[in-house]
């Protein structure tokens, strides 16, 4: 299990140092300015499959990929049972396949499966439906801070609170750069915030939501990185993330 989690995270690890030189190529590109990366956007979306979620925990959130649910059909024991949500956001339920869940709240996912049951096969089912199993929800913190990781969040959190898992940044920190990438509309997208600017409440401290990814950018490696950049093709800065 040990290896497996090493595995992931230098995967992930991987991933960000790659985003990072892209990023800090555009940088270079717009005389040290961050070209296509917003500076301290207040606009930056949220997630396009994650619904915003209360600050209260033990409010509801929205189905994922991965969570398990107990269906309960009303003395109907063959529709009932645990269904797991593959990867493309459904259940595979009796009768009717593919039933989307990602992204639906318990009880209308149960609303869904009653629609479609009494629709054509049952008679005013009565359908409930109960998270059994909840993926972990996590947020990666890299670069140059104390102590780089994947970190399992139960709801979104701040920019501050995310790199105060990470221990802080560390001495080598451009804490004028600090970017975050994340999934919006499917696509990968990412903005550059100032934790100076923040700390002194100058800007607001945005939402880190389950699934970014934090980099605060190493201030020795700024040189290393325009000079990686500016000998690749025009093209490869403008490469999805």
């Amino acid at each position: 299990m040990e290896t497996q989690i090493m595995n992931l995270y230098s995967k992930l690890s991987a991933k960000v140092l790659f985003a990072a030189v892209v990023v800090q190529g555009l940088g270079a590109c717009a005389g040290g300015q961050q070209a296509n990366v917003p500076q301290n956007p207040t606009d930056f979306a949220a997630p396009s499959a994650t619904t915003p979620l209360t600050a209260v925990p033990s409010a509801p959130r929205p189905l994922e990929s991965g969570d398990s649910v107990r269906v309960t059909v009303f003395q109907e024991a063959e529709l009932s049972g645990e269904f797991r949500i593959d990867p493309s956001g459904r259940i595979d339920f009796p009768l009717l396949g593919p039933v989307q869940a990602q992204g639906l709240l318990p009880e209308q996912l149960a609303s869904a499966l009653r629609t479609q049951l009494g629709g054509r096969y049952l008679r005013d089912p009565r359908v409930h439906v109960a998270v059994s199993e909840s993926v972990q929800r996590t947020i990666t913190v890299d670069g140059a801070v104390g102590q780089p990781g994947v970190f399992p969040i139960r709801e979104p959190i701040t920019l501050i609170q995310a790199i105060a898992l990470a221990r802080g940044t560390n001495q080598r920190a451009s804490e004028d750069q600090v970017l975050v990438f994340r999934n919006i509309e499917g696509r990968r997208m990412a903005a550059a915030f100032d934790l100076r600017s923040i700390r002194r409440a100058e800007t607001e401290d945005p939402t880190i939501y389950p699934n970014d990814i934090v980099v605060v950018l190493d201030s020795r490696r700024r040189a290393i990185f325009q000079d990686v950049l500016q000998a690749l093709p025009i093209f490869a800065i403008f490469r999805p993330f």
